[in-house]
């Protein structure tokens, strides 16, 4: 689907309203010193026909995380091509439509996993209550 990146399916230990797929771009290593890696999760809502594409900027020492941070707002540019492919797709799979961000930003006065009115979105009711966290 895309060439120098890793694909895969997506189920969280919690209970998701989405399936999901995460891109993880292939990208050189150096484990001297901080590297950011990139992933471009999709998720398609299973309550509604709508999607979003977001990307998590992972930061590592070596192997340890020291910050995970969802965007879930513009694309980076380097990685608009891989997160066009994924809205495509999943536009011409399942015919779903994209849900704006400022829309998906709307409180909604829902439990969905441990997050609780008024934090809780729309975002997360329709896709995931954590999508910083992700492997």
């Amino acid at each position: 689907m895309l060439p120098g990146c890793d694909a895969w399916d997506y189920a969280p230990g919690l209970a998701n309203p989405s399936f999901s797929v995460l891109i993880y771009p292939h990208q050189e290593r150096d484990m001297m010193r901080p590297q950011t890696r990139w992933t471009v999760a999709g998720y398609l809502s299973i309550l509604a026909p709508l999607y979003t594409v977001h990307c998590v900027r992972r930061v590592f020492l070596g192997k340890h995380l020291m910050e995970a941070k969802a965007l879930l707002g513009p694309i980076p540019l380097e990685l608009r091509d891989i997160a066009d492919t994924i809205a495509r797709h999943i536009e011409a799979e399942y015919g779903a439509t994209a849900l704006p961000l400022e829309v998906a930003q709307t409180p909604v006065p829902l439990y969905v996993n441990f997050m609780k009115p008024p934090e809780t979105t729309l975002f997360h009711a329709l896709f995931t209550s954590e999508p910083g966290n992700i492997l």
